[in-house]
């Protein structure tokens, strides 16, 4: 029972913050300037996988506080690229949990826009360490997120970032799905971790638990 909460409320804390983390680029592009917005030029933003969810979710987005018997399991309705737009349901000490909260509702801007103009149609081969055009920059591909930023590095208690913005891509292995799965699609390789948005923030990733998707975490590089 104990280990059951722990995991309940460690799969919440886990989506809660990547809540923060996969709106909180957005700061970072608004602090270096517009960016173009033509849809077609940069093609469309990142899709979600449209698979069925795991019957042991409802079939529609519960209310929050009603009972739920699968703690841990999450459950996510909506078609948009990011979680934080859409509806979450975790199940947590048999109470349905709702994501974005159904009053104030989401806070990262949705729906998610398409690309900018600047981003190819496609994610590049070997876009990771290649030169980019604007610094802040998100482009937005079935394999997850690439981010146009400058480089940063530790020094002493400080972090400098310096020189050309650089791409900086997800790698994922696989096993992971493209598009991504919606939370609570169900998966077959336990322990799976797919980090769609790690180049975005160090920590998020989706994971494959107790046969269903889910959000979870990893630590960040020190």
């Amino acid at each position: 029972m104990r280990s059951s909460l722990r995991f309940a409320l460690s799969a919440l804390l886990g989506f809660v913050l990547a809540i923060a983390c996969f709106g909180s680029l957005s700061d970072e592009a608004r602090a270096n300037g517009p960016q173009p917005a033509t849809p077609d030029a940069g093609g469309s933003a990142a899709r979600v996988a449209t698979a069925d969810l795991s019957p042991r979710c409802p079939p529609t987005a519960p209310n929050k506080g009603a009972t739920c018997a699968d703690d841990g399991l999450q459950c996510e309705y909506g078609s948009d690229a990011r979680p934080c737009c859409n509806t979450v349901a975790t199940c947590s000490q048999a109470r349905w949990q709702i994501t974005p909260d159904p009053v104030s509702g989401p806070d990262c801007g949705c729906p998610t826009p398409p690309n900018s103009s600047a981003c190819s149609t496609s994610k590049p081969s070997a876009a990771t360490g290649t030169p980019c055009p604007l610094d802040g920059l998100v482009c937005r591909y079935a394999e997850g997120d690439c981010v146009c930023r400058v480089p940063c590095r530790t020094v002493g208690p400080m972090q400098v970032c310096e020189g050309s913005p650089l791409w900086a891509c997800p790698t994922l292995s696989p096993a992971c799905p493209i598009p991504r799965p919606r939370y609570g699609v169900p998966c077959t390789v336990t322990g799976t971790q797919c980090d769609y948005f790690a180049a975005r923030e160090c920590g998020t990733i989706i994971i494959c638990a107790d046969g269903t998707w889910r959000a979870g975490m990893v630590a960040c590089p020190q």
